[in-house]
């Protein structure tokens, strides 16, 4: 485990397997109800300035998962992480309560006919993520499943499941979701006159 200055990291259960990699940046606190799990040849590189409160973060054998800086997550995030798949989360991304990120199935499913596995073989794990660009806002009791990718700027709207492609500066709701506005901006402040707030990088058209 390498670490920044001014860390904290409070769990009941952790775990680091053989050559699996944590690297946590400064003035960043990791918090898990119940465990961080990072499996053989598994990496995780959490930015600087980051407060994440996790219900579990297991990430599986040659898994991926980076947070990049100036990132906020409120209490239950499961993060579950497969075998070879991979999840990156942008800066200044906030999530919300109840929140779940699956990088692909959780067990192998098969076709009975050619008997193949056609969710968890090596190439197709290599294939499935979940990418989250910077400065997104996730809500509560939303699932991210595999092969997704949320544009920079977005918001996620409370409840909703997500599997797919969301483009930037667009609002995303429903199950499955799906863009219902265009062309927004958002600021961490409740209450703001103005548009700077919101970061001029951050501010911008929807790209279809």
């Amino acid at each position: 485990m390498e670490t920044g200055d001014n860390i904290k990291i409070n769990c009941p259960e952790s775990a680091l397997l053989d050559n699996a990699v944590m690297k946590i940046g400064d003035n960043t606190s990791v918090n898990a109800a119940k465990a961080i799990v990072i499996h053989q040849k598994g990496s995780v590189n959490i930015g600087n300035d980051c407060h994440y409160n996790f219900y579990w973060l297991l990430v599986c054998g040659n898994a991926i998962l980076n947070i990049g800086s100036c990132g906020t997550g409120a209490d239950n995030i499961h993060i579950n992480i497969p075998p070879g798949t991979e999840i990156h989360i942008g800066r200044d991304c906030m999530f919300a309560h109840n929140i779940s990120l699956l990088s692909n199935d959780g067990h192998a499913v098969f076709d009975v006919k050619t008997k193949k596995n056609i969710s968890s073989a090596e190439e197709i794990s290599k294939r499935r993520k979940i990418i989250i660009g910077d400065h997104v806002w996730i809500g509560m009791n939303t699932s991210i499943l595999y092969d997704t990718e949320i544009g920079a700027g977005s918001i996620i709207g409370a409840g909703s499941l997500v599997k797919g492609v969301i483009p930037n500066n667009c609002i995303a709701a429903g199950d499955p979701a799906r863009v219902i506005r265009k062309d927004i901006a958002w600021s961490r402040k409740y209450r703001s006159d103005d548009i700077s707030d919101c970061g001029e990088e951050y501010i911008g058209l929807t790209r279809d």
